[in-house]
Parts: C-alpha cells; sequence; structure tokens
C-alpha cells in the first residue's frame, strides 16, 4: 500500500463525516483513514489533533484498532526490540 502525506482538510473531513463519539464510529473512522492511504503515524496524529488525546492515548488506540490488527504483532515486536537496544 501506497501511504499519503497527511491533509489535514481531508483527515478533518474523514473525521466530520463519520466520527459520533462512540467506539463504533472511531473504528470506522481509523479503517478509513488506512483505506485512504494514511499510515499509522498520519492516524495517530489525526486522533491526537482531531479527538485532543495525549500521543499515549492516540498511540493505545491505533495499537489495538481493528484497521492496523494485522500490523500489531509486528509493531510490539519492533517495540520491544527497540527497548531492548535502548537499555543494553
Amino acid at each position: 500500500m501506497i501511504y499519503m502525506k497527511m491533509s489535514d482538510e481531508k483527515i478533518k473531513r474523514i473525521f466530520d463525516e463519520n466520527y459520533r463519539g462512540d467506539e463504533g464510529s472511531l473504528q470506522a473512522t481509523i479503517k478509513l483513514l488506512k483505506e485512504a492511504g494514511y499510515s499509522q503515524m498520519d492516524s495517530l496524529k489525526a486522533l491526537m489533533h482531531e479527538l485532543n488525546l495525549s500521543m499515549r492515548e492516540a498511540d493505545l488506540i491505533i495499537l489495538n484498532a481493528k484497521a492496523w490488527l494485522s500490523e500489531r504483532d509486528g509493531n510490539l515486536k519492533l517495540r520491544d526490540e527497540l527497548g531492548d537496544s535502548l537499555e543494553g
């Protein structure tokens, strides 16, 4: 998949048209961001900006989002390896 550079207007439109303040619409919005070509990092930044979340809160949502479930194990492994290299 080719990822797009973030467009604030397009992301805002996706949120405005789809997010209704509940878990189901949040998952649908994240899925639409992914389908529109936005990366996990773009989606994380969008959650922080559009929902006024901390990086940690947005990260947990993206990490556990249904749309990104297939990448979850790889992300956790990468985080563990990064943590190990920073400690040692």
